[in-house]
């Protein structure tokens, strides 16, 4: 038996569970390029040679 009420609902949920997922995606990216900026700090500016990230900007 299906509701069909609950369809737009349905939609909306999944809408916001592809959304978070995306910006879960684009937060871990931003923590990870931070991070490696951190690493570099702590190890007297060494480069830490990435391809996938591009490198932070200085604030």
């Amino acid at each position: 038996m299906e509701l069909k009420t609950f369809s737009p609902a349905r939609d909306f949920l999944r809408l916001l569970t592809e959304l978070a997922s995306v910006i879960k995606i684009i937060h871990r990216s931003k923590a990870f390029g931070y991070l490696t900026q951190h690493v570099q700090f702590l190890n007297g500016k060494k480069k830490i040679s990435n391809s996938i990230f591009p490198p932070p900007r200085q604030l």
